[in-house]
């Protein structure tokens, strides 16, 4: 334990209504309750998205004064084919969450079994194979990353993306297709 300069849990996320519609809440349900130790709620109650430490700690551990850096969380929603650009455009101009600037969360709560569903038909009714499906779909979080960084990154002074390096981190590191 001497050795321990920190400790920091954001909890594992179970429940989390990020974008509510007018007369929801805000919930957030978590093991580990990282709302314990990073005030989630309380940054939810002031109209944050509820995981204000980590941007924090990797805001203070990934610092580099020299080099700007970037850190992309892509967590379980994140988890082999031809892609359909058009459909991956089409769906995300009809979603909300696409447009909303950062930082911000989601999961299956905005998008779960029902959009699945949805996607699986829209990419079967266009004559997509079952890989060209995934691909497809995995592309969507692909893209909502790239465009994140074209409209948000930071800018040098002829306006181009000023970011060196990124740092990958949470579980959808490992879908081999991002």
């Amino acid at each position: 334990m001497d050795d321990i300069d920190v400790v920091s849990s954001h909890g594992q996320t179970i429940w989390l209504l990020s974008m509510p519609e007018d007369g929801q809440t805000k919930p957030a349900l978590t093991m580990a309750e990282g709302s314990i130790l990073a005030a989630r709620l309380g940054e939810q109650a002031v109209g944050r998205q509820g995981a204000p430490m980590i941007a924090f700690f990797d805001g203070s551990t990934l610092h580099h004064p020299k080099l700007s850096r970037a850190r992309q969380n892509i967590g379980g929603i994140a988890n082999n084919g031809g892609v359909s650009k058009e459909i991956v455009y089409i769906f995300m101009e009809k979603h909300l969450f696409f447009t909303h600037p950062p930082s911000k969360t989601t999961g299956r709560e905005l998008f779960g079994n029902d959009q699945a569903i949805e996607l699986i038909k829209i990419c079967t009714d266009a004559g997509l194979s079952p890989g060209d499906t995934v691909a497809t779909i995995t592309r969507i979080t692909a893209q909502e990353i790239v465009d994140t960084y074209r409209t948000w990154g930071p800018k040098d002074k002829d306006g181009k993306l000023d970011i060196e390096e990124v740092y990958m981190c949470d579980s959808g590191v490992f879908n081999p297709n991002l």
